[in-house]
């Protein structure tokens, strides 16, 4: 039996075409900014890692 906690939310990250003019630098610093901002929520136990979805469904 999974005894795990199932409550809590799940963040959901659509499209990234607004990345696509940055230089590599600029999407490098984006990068390291996201990672950071998510290690900080799984160091303070507000998030934990998961799978992406699948590529295919309706947009609702």
């Amino acid at each position: 039996m999974n005894t795990q906690n199932q409550n809590g939310y799940m963040l959901l990250f659509r499209g990234n075409d607004w990345i696509k003019p940055l230089s590599p630098e600029e999407k490098q610093k984006v990068t390291d900014q996201w990672m950071a901002w998510f290690r900080r929520l799984t160091d303070q136990g507000k998030a934990v890692a998961g799978n992406p979805l699948e590529r295919e469904g309706k947009i609702v």
